[in-house]
């Protein structure tokens, strides 16, 4: 419930000393979230340098209507079927804190933005998810740094209606595994404002639509 968090050099690994899933998956590495009543919210937070790896019950970073976030050559990997971050103004996902009352109306969730950062969805081909994942996310900014995704029939990004607000995306759209996703960007909705300058290591990112879904 703190106003604002800030956290530099920070590690959180989500694996057993072997590198394999645990037996009991942690719902995600970092919640930033908007809370209900007098428990307030967690907005204006930095990270910078912080890791989140591994095996997640639902995306590493998770920012449910947290706004004025700034992240800073940070990485997020994930190793479970699941995106590697959620910005998101739905709890879709059933998240919920054993500490604290997760909003259910309110904020919108707007102002993440990510400077130099990498983002890993699963390194597999059998992957459903995109590495990103962008819910009523009012306004995502990303310079520089790499999206990384393998995910059959997704994007690299995800993402519904903006709300308003749009998103830009300066950087490297690429796959480690060797299987690129379907496209770059999948919606699910129309999205307001779309900003790419982005570049591509592998042509065959590029070997479906670059682009599905309804825009504007």
């Amino acid at each position: 419930g703190a106003s604002f968090l800030n956290l530099s050099g920070f590690q959180i690994f989500m694996m057993t000393s072997a590198g394999a899933a645990p037996s009991v998956l942690p719902k995600c590495g970092l919640l930033l979230s908007d809370f209900s009543g007098a428990d307030g919210s967690s907005n204006r937070n930095t990270t910078d340098g912080v890791r989140i790896e591994g095996y997640s019950e639902m995306p590493g970073l998770f920012v449910y209507r947290s706004v004025d976030n700034d992240f800073r050559a940070c990485v997020f990997s994930q190793y479970n079927n699941m995106a590697a971050v959620a910005i998101t103004r739905q709890n879709n996902f059933g998240m919920s804190s054993p500490n604290r009352t997760l909003s259910s109306g309110g904020f919108a969730c707007t102002e993440n933005d990510f400077f130099g950062c990498e983002v890993h969805g699963r390194k597999n081909a059998d992957s459903t998810w995109p590495a990103m994942y962008l819910d009523e996310a009012r306004t995502v900014r990303y310079f520089g740094g790499i999206i990384d995704c393998s995910a059959s029939g997704q994007g690299h990004v995800y993402m519904t209606g903006s709300g308003g607000g749009g998103h830009t995306f300066e950087t490297k759209f690429y796959t480690e595994s060797g299987h690129a996703p379907s496209y770059l960007f999948l919606t699910g909705g129309s999205v307001d404002t779309l900003c790419t300058m982005g570049s591509v290591k592998d042509g065959s990112v590029l070997s479906a639509q670059s682009f599905a879904g309804a825009y504007p």
